[in-house]
């Protein structure tokens, strides 16, 4: 018999700082917004233009992970909105279709 709770795991993630790489839209969206909806703060970035809304804690940052410059505007941008940068999500696509 698994141990594993059974349902959606809650958890508290208010004062988190994130960045999601490949953020504006699938998996990378999905993971962004659970961690926004549990209490983070997320920043998104990626080369696609954002299909999803700005939350008041959601920021979007478009680039691209292949150019160091961008991914330090992106780290600076969560410092400057939110005060740090405590997590990294990396879901960019290494191919995407732009």
């Amino acid at each position: 018999r698994s141990t594993r709770p059974i349902g959606r795991v809650q958890c508290d993630n208010q004062g988190r700082v994130l960045l999601i790489t490949g953020g504006a839209q699938g998996i990378g969206w999905a993971i962004a917004d659970a961690f926004y909806r549990s209490g983070a703060c997320v920043v998104c970035m990626d080369v696609v233009p954002a299909e999803q809304p700005n939350y008041a804690r959601c920021e979007y940052f478009q680039g691209d992970t292949s150019q160091e410059e961008l991914c330090q505007a992106a780290v600076e941008k969560a410092v400057e909105r939110f005060g740090g940068l405590g997590t990294l999500g990396a879901h960019a696509d290494p191919n995407p279709k732009v």
